[in-house]
């Protein structure tokens, strides 16, 4: 991330900037994506879990762990729509041609690479933070009068349907966030 910030920010262009169409709606339409970027009170109570309930830590691990994204979302959203027009994005949309266009701006022709990579790991990321809350929950739930939970089942619960998901409806992922932020909000 810091090198794709390092090679665009230099190409900002305050005109990008301020030509921003936001009369038009689309901070609305981008208000499903902002919840589900910080949805992560679902994996609160695996981190309670694994700090012992230590209320100072916990609140310090929330606070650095949403502004250390926050902060980089929002430098993110700057340079990335300070180097492209608008016009190139209304008219490619997509993240590839984001990419490309970022690409062709910096005449790095390595970029989309570094940005696929980075897209992945945040993907990832965002997957084994969510999956780890139901994980818990899950496992909490299904333990029943029992001490132990079946994590066994806890786990095939929690990773089979996004499986099945993937495997049979690749575009739906959007979607889902679009979901996912209506049950987060």
């Amino acid at each position: 991330m810091v090198a794709v910030l390092s090679f665009l920010a230099p190409n900002v262009t305050e005109s990008y900037l301020l030509s921003m169409p936001i009369e038009q709606g689309l901070i609305v339409a981008a208000i499903p994506v902002i919840f589900t970027s910080f949805g992560f009170h679902g994996s609160i109570p695996a981190i309670v879990n694994y700090l012992d309930g230590d209320t100072s830590s916990l609140r310090k691990a929330v606070i650095v762990g949403s502004t250390i994204p926050l902060v980089i979302y929002i430098f993110w959203q700057i340079v990335t729509l300070g180097v492209v027009s608008q016009d190139a994005l209304i008219e490619n949309g997509g993240l590839s041609a984001l990419i490309g266009q970022l690409s062709q701006t910096v005449h790095k022709s390595n970029l989309s690479s570094i940005v696929g990579v980075f897209a992945d790991l945040a993907l990832l990321t965002s997957f084994l933070g969510v999956s780890l809350g139901l994980f818990e929950f899950l496992g909490d739930t299904i333990k029943g009068k029992s001490e132990k939970p079946n994590r066994l089942l806890a786990a095939v619960i929690t990773f089979t349907p996004p499986l099945g998901f993937a495997l049979f409806y690749p575009q739906g992922f959007i979607m889902a966030l679009g979901y996912a932020a209506i049950a987060l909000a």
